[in-house]
């Protein structure tokens, strides 16, 4: 009888801490979506979009590849790629835009500055281990090929 109750009991433990994870997940997607939805609409400078959104991917990376189980993790960025898609290609597009405009000098410039941002080393440390995880994903070739990595 003890050993049941304690199986029972490592059982409820394992689906609270399963759905706490779940639903912390859920709220990081959420915040994501709010994130790029919200800067890819707004009026602001294109190196600022920039920013946001190599911050939210760089976040986004850590906490993939934090979840263990790999269907979880694949299913966590799926789910961000899809929620994202329109925001980044938004995003994407006006730096793009504003990239164009710029003469030699100001984008040698613009790309003094991006080394020297905070997530640049976060990006090129994790971009690696993110793509051996997630080989298979459209969503990762898009953007590694935006910021010339694959």
């Amino acid at each position: 009888m003890k050993m049941t109750t304690r199986i029972f009991a490592l059982f409820l433990t394992f689906t609270i801490l399963s759905g706490c994870a779940a639903t912390r997940q859920a709220r990081q997607l959420a915040l994501h979506q709010l994130t790029l939805s919200t800067i890819a609409q707004r009026d602001v400078h294109a190196e600022e979009k920039l920013d946001v959104l190599a911050t939210s991917l760089v976040q986004m990376m850590k906490e993939s590849l934090r979840i263990v189980n790999p269907n979880k993790a694949l299913e966590y960025v799926t789910k961000y790629a899809a929620d994202n898609e329109e925001a980044i290609d938004t995003i994407l597009s006006d730096v793009s835009k504003w990239q164009d405009d710029l003469n030699i000098l100001e984008k040698v410039a613009v790309g003094a500055r991006l080394l020297n941002k905070p997530y640049i080393n976060d990006f090129t440390d994790l971009f690696p281990k993110f793509r051996r995880k997630y080989k298979q994903l459209k969503f990762l070739y898009k953007l590694g090929s935006f910021f010339g990595m694959v």
